[in-house]
């Protein structure tokens, strides 16, 4: 009986037909399924192994960072502050500070 042995096959569909859809199923949720839905209980198993991307080599340069003291034009305390800023970058002005608008009250 050994000779009469053959395994089981898949059958390969073929390209030339055209898929058939599900009926009550949404035409979105047919073409993001690829037209080959799969049960729920196979969808959890594939989505249990995790996919990492792999790292960019080269893309990465080290950033150094320092503490710096600032001082705010719009403020008339002379109040100086600091903060973490790339090194090397300078600026003549605080750039928040085109952000104080002084407005004119009217009083009757």
């Amino acid at each position: 009986p050994r000779s009469e042995f053959r395994p089981r096959v898949r059958p390969v569909p073929k390209e030339d037909e055209p898929k058939k859809g599900l009926k009550g199923l949404n035409r979105e949720v047919f073409q993001l399924t690829g037209g080959n839905p799969e049960p729920a209980s196979s969808a959890a198993t594939s989505a249990a192994v995790p996919r990492f991307q792999k790292k960019r080599k080269g893309a990465s340069k080290q950033v150094h960072w320092e503490w710096v003291g600032f001082s705010n034009s719009a403020r008339t305390d002379g109040l100086e502050l600091k903060h973490w800023q790339k090194k090397g970058v300078q600026w003549e002005d605080y750039p928040f500070a085109r952000f104080n608008k002084k407005l004119e009250l009217l009083e009757y």
